[in-house]
């Protein structure tokens, strides 16, 4: 046999259960919904860390450094003729001669190898 539904208003008549939670949370006292609401502190280990995890921390830390000293060394070395040098000089020779600046090859040189990225500023 089928079993019939539930009218609304047999639905409605009967009680509906709370929530447990909010039973509890009115039952604490203050003091301990304080304690509650304050974040524990982190326990601390009073033994040192086991021989083989540190020695496996000191060989990564190792790897990382000579990683990062092998970057360092592949980074491209910049080589530019002559040439290329000298044009760029005289590129920068006309902008000061056409600002009227005083005419000084060496500052041009100079400014011309930091534009090709062949000397740090």
């Amino acid at each position: 046999m089928k079993k019939k539904a539930k009218s609304t208003e047999e639905a409605a008549s009967q009680p509906v259960a709370k929530k447990a939670t909010t039973q509890k949370a009115a039952t604490k006292s203050p003091k301990k919904q304080a304690a509650a609401a304050l974040p524990k502190p982190p326990k601390e280990s009073k033994e040192p860390p086991a021989p083989a995890v540190a020695k496996k921390a000191a060989k990564k830390a190792a790897k990382k450094a000579v990683a990062k000293s092998v970057k360092a060394l592949a980074a491209p070395i910049v080589v530019a003729d002559p040439d290329t040098i000298a044009a760029a000089a005289f590129l920068n020779w006309c902008q000061r001669r056409d600002l009227g600046l005083p005419d000084d090859a060496l500052a041009d040189w100079i400014q011309a190898e930091q534009q090709l990225g062949l000397r740090s500023a």
